[in-house]
């Protein structure tokens, strides 16, 4: 950026863009690591317990690749998780060294009351939008992450 910084709580113009979702994004997750450490987790916590629940078995490295997270970040959770009885470790069938992850019924109540606390950031954040807004809002901001991926070469996901 050129020129002179915006002041706090100003939204800065259209060519930075990038800079207001960045912000956007981290005060959201401030927002919601101040929620789920009520609960004893974090976001990236979180985002592996809703992986492991929509797809069982899977690895920490798929994890890591699936969540953009760095392979020592998914250890140290999976790790805290394992210590606290929500998370399972069991080898795989036919890849002995793999190990398969899986959410303990500890786990899979940890995700729905922390599933619930993230609705209620949801709620929280679009309060004052009438449903016509919320809708367009979210239209929008699926078509910038998904124009963001294709431009990184990633495609949509």
């Amino acid at each position: 950026m050129t020129g002179k910084l915006p002041p706090p709580g100003v939204f800065p113009p259209v060519s930075d863009l990038g800079s207001a979702i960045w912000r956007a994004q981290r005060a959201v997750e401030r927002a919601a690591d101040a929620r789920l450490a009520r609960l004893g987790l974090t976001t990236a916590a979180v985002r592996m317990f809703r992986q492991l629940s929509h797809q069982p078995g899977q690895s920490a490295a798929d994890l890591a690749r699936k969540l953009s997270l760095a392979p020592q970040t998914v250890a140290q959770v999976v790790t805290a998780a394992a210590e606290r009885g929500l998370v399972e470790r069991r080898p795989h069938s036919v890849h002995g060294r793999v190990l398969q992850l899986f959410l303990t019924p500890d786990g899979q109540e940890q995700y729905r009351h922390a599933a619930d606390a993230i609705a209620d950031l949801e709620r929280a954040l679009s309060a004052g939008m009438d449903e016509a807004a919320r809708e367009l809002f979210w239209r929008e901001l699926r078509a910038l992450a998904d124009r963001a991926e294709a431009l990184s070469g990633r495609g949509s996901g």
